[in-house]
């Protein structure tokens, strides 16, 4: 689990926060870990990143193996396809560049449903609000 916190999380996070104007909390989260230049040129190397991060999954965790830990669902599991879906709910759809990712978040999304789709449910809705909401910077993602 360390390498989902060292690895993919910040990868994903980086990726999902360049596609969705940045808050003032993220712009320090991005110029920590190189996010500097355009928004396009950092979107690039975001993606180039999260590609090749995502290509380490698939060859090393989930290349014998329907799961991360083996063939039962973990907590590495819901931990990893939570970073998976940001970048997805960011516009950029990890799936269709890697089908063996996409095959492996629909084996966990099959075995946490109902729950994975209104989850992420939630989060879209969070996410078209900030796209539309005239001061970003004050923008609290919290839903009462």
């Amino acid at each position: 689990m360390s390498w989902q916190h060292l690895t993919i999380r910040p990868i994903a996070s980086l990726n999902f926060c360049t596609t969705i104007q940045p808050l003032k909390f993220a712009v320090q989260f991005l110029a920590l870990f190189g996010g500097y230049g355009t928004q396009e040129e950092k979107l690039r190397k975001f993606r180039f990143a999260l590609d090749a991060t995502v290509t380490l999954m698939e060859n090393t965790w989930l290349k014998n193996s329907y799961f991360i830990a083996g063939d039962e669902i973990t907590i590495a599991d819901l931990l990893a396809v939570e970073e998976l879906e940001q970048p997805r709910n960011g516009g950029y759809d990890i799936k269709l560049l890697h089908p063996k990712i996409g095959e492996y978040m629909d084996r966990v999304k099959e075995k946490l449903e109902p729950h994975y789709s209104k989850i992420n449910e939630i989060a879209r809705e969070i996410i078209e609000e900030l796209k539309n909401s005239p001061d970003q910077s004050n923008y609290l993602l919290v839903q009462q």
